[in-house]
């Protein structure tokens, strides 16, 4: 059954297209149509001189070469071999379709091969092209200066080498750049004489080599940046910006700071040392990601200004001094990483929400994940200041140094499901409430600290880890009473522990990702090194 489209003169009937006027055939779509074999030098698609549309993508022409015959559609605008199991090398007469407006011939493997001569003669004649695609075409013959004139977007990932000839950079109606992942592509931003439309730019994991010039800032309308460190203030309308894992070394540029609309702000694995106070200029960022680096001092209170900040990651740096309360008011905040820095100040002035110089926690009622493991907290432990959030799922004291006991305020937290607080100096007896604690907690890790007495019974959960405590009620256990779990070492059993135990890593693997209960499925209580405790 004929079908006819609005507001245009074509009608379409399964995948074929006419014009409305004239019944040509202007436009065919056999893709994902289980077409086999080769496309015979004779066959009558070649008798279709009016096509403007053809898509032959996902099909299986069994290795066989492009025909040339492909050069004779004059007409013809968009063109898609891709993913249909062509080899060889591509016609030169692909060339002749000066009316191209997109031209995709990726394939899943380099089954195809693009020469230079080729090449030139595309540039020179497909002078409409808007979009080109070359994922996995083998183009290790082309000089990247080939691609000069063309007023496309370059989308490929075509086994590019060498030097990316900084002029590709003022292609007067680039919009779209991404060369990810070329190990063996060097690049450097030009000097002078940026291209005023490019909107997308990803160069990550590529060798970049030069100076950062200052002329960068001149790209005003770019959108979407993954690059490395620049001279950026100018990038008025630059939502996310990604410069991980590279070797940037001292401050942020000043210039940072007038990036007014920027959501996503990622600086990990770097070495920058300083967190400037401007940061709280950035008032619509919603994620930052600045783990491992270098930053020393204090955390600035001018984060109090990011009120739609929903991620904090600081893991792995140099901070010192006190959690300041400017926190307090960044209500949308779902989690902070602090850990492994070197935070002081004592646990118990975290309580007091109306302070203005410690952490309130009140006030983030959104708050999923804390953790400031790994730092130098001293004091004694209380979780009153936890039970106005609802939605607290993880919490991690671990590696610290709080002392005293827990307190039965913890029953008051009926959220968590994660509750690290390991490798501390905590003792007394472990509150009987968590006998009838009926949420959702599935882990607890408590090794390394000093409690005694007896160990509520905590039916959900299951497995338990670490050395079984020596001497007091555990001297009447057999060894059929720690069957099933796996993780514990120690008299009775015949699996022994080691001496000279470090901290081992957190229970589970952190990482300054949003998603990170991703992957979590196991049950644990960990207990350890602690003295007369019967495990239930």
């Amino acid at each position: 059954m004929e079908s006819w489209k609005e507001g245009t003169d074509c009608c379409s009937w399964d995948g074929v297209t006419c014009d409305r006027m004239k019944r040509d055939v202007i436009g065919l779509d056999l893709s994902c149509s289980w077409l086999c074999g080769t496309i015979p030098f004779n066959s009558s698609l070649f008798l279709l001189p009016h096509l403007q549309w053809l898509n032959l993508a996902s099909n299986n022409f069994n290795y066989s070469s492009i025909s040339s015959r492909f050069g004779q559609f004059a007409r013809l605008k968009h063109l898609d071999l891709s993913h249909s199991m062509f080899s060889g090398k591509v016609p030169l007469e692909i060339s002749q379709l000066s009316q191209l407006a997109s031209l995709d011939l990726s394939d899943y493997n380099s089954y195809l091969k693009l020469e230079a001569s080729v090449v030139k003669r595309l540039v020179q004649n497909l002078t409409k092209l808007r979009e080109l695609h070359l994922e996995n075409v083998e183009m290790s013959t082309i000089s990247l200066g080939s691609f000069m004139n063309l007023s496309s977007a370059l989308t490929s990932n075509c086994l590019l080498r060498g030097k990316l000839p900084d002029h590709i950079f003022r292609l007067p109606n680039l919009r779209k750049l991404i060369l990810t992942d070329y190990p063996e592509l060097t690049w450097s931003f030009p000097m002078v004489n940026w291209s005023t439309t490019l909107r997308f730019l990803d160069v990550s994991r590529t060798i970049y080599s030069g100076e950062l010039p200052k002329s960068i800032g001149k790209m005003k309308f770019i959108q979407h940046l993954f690059m490395s460190e620049c001279e950026i203030g100018n990038l008025t309308q630059l939502i996310d910006l990604d410069l991980s894992i590279n070797n940037f070394g001292g401050e942020m540029p000043l210039s940072i700071s007038n990036l007014f609309v920027l959501s996503y702000f990622d600086l990990r694995s770097n070495n920058i040392h300083a967190l400037p106070i401007w940061l709280g200029n950035l008032t619509r960022v919603t994620e930052i990601f600045f783990g491992t680096n270098n930053f020393p001092g204090q955390i600035p209170s001018s984060l109090s200004n990011l009120k739609n900040l929903t991620f904090l990651g600081l893991r792995y740096n140099n901070i010192g001094g006190r959690i300041p309360n400017c926190f307090a008011n960044v209500t949308k905040l779902t989690a902070i990483h602090l850990s492994y820095n070197q935070l002081t100040g004592q646990f118990a002035e975290f309580q007091f929400s109306d302070s203005l110089e410690f952490l309130s926690l009140d006030n983030l009622v959104n708050l999923s994940f804390l953790d400031i493991s790994s730092n130098d907290l001293n004091g004694t432990v209380g979780f009153n200041m936890f039970k106005k959030l609802k939605t607290l799922l993880y919490l991690n004291f671990r590696a610290n140094l709080l002392h005293g006991e827990i307190p039965s305020s913890i029953c008051n937290v009926t959220s968590i499901e994660i509750l690290d607080i390991s490798y501390n100096n905590l003792s007394g007896t472990i509150p009987s409430c968590l006998g009838s604690f009926s949420n959702s907690l599935v882990v607890m890790d408590l090794r390394r600290n000093n409690f005694y007495g007896t160990m509520p019974g905590l039916k959900h959960l299951q497995r338990l880890m670490g050395p079984i405590p020596q001497g007091k009620q555990f001297g009447t256990f057999q060894n059929n009473a720690y069957s099933g779990n796996l993780g514990l070492c120690g008299f009775p059993l015949s699996k022994n522990c080691g001496i000279n135990e470090r901290p081992p890593p957190p229970i589970f693997q952190e990482d300054n990702a949003p998603m990170f209960m991703s992957g979590f499925g196991w049950e644990a209580v960990l207990l350890g090194y602690g003295c007369g405790l019967v495990l239930e």
